[in-house]
């Protein structure tokens, strides 16, 4: 499951003082006994494991301190089975040119043992 939003991720509780000014994830059940409340917390994409089969909705909560209004935006939502979380992507029938990538980096070094993430170490070739 992944998703973007305005404002940082938190599970539903109704305890939860401090989840003022964050957002919440659910998946929604036909029937109440099987939804499911995710904890993104600051991690997405995230793995989640859905405990039965079922069709579902996807439930996105905002909270506030219970009298003032408040808005988020949310976008480029993913649910896709398996145990690998991949980025979000375009449907086909969507996706143009500009959503792939044209470029390739190549890093190469002597300690196998460590990976840059520094561009400026990568050399680039277009992908044509």
């Amino acid at each position: 499951m992944s998703g973007k939003a305005d404002a940082p991720w938190t599970i539903h509780s109704t305890d939860d003082a401090n989840r003022k000014g964050k957002v919440g994830l659910w998946l929604m059940s036909t029937k109440p006994e099987m939804n499911v409340n995710i904890s993104l917390g600051d991690t997405v994409p995230k793995t989640i494991e859905i405990p039965k089969d079922g069709d579902y909705n996807v439930r996105v909560n905002t909270y506030s301190n219970g009298t003032d209004v408040v808005t988020h935006s949310f976008w480029d939502f993913k649910l896709e089975p398996g145990s690998t979380a991949t980025p979000y992507m375009p449907s086909f029938s969507e996706a143009t040119a500009e959503d792939y990538p044209s470029y390739i980096g190549t890093y190469t070094d002597n300690n196998s043992n460590e990976q840059s993430t520094d561009p400026a170490r990568y050399s680039w070739k277009k992908i044509e």
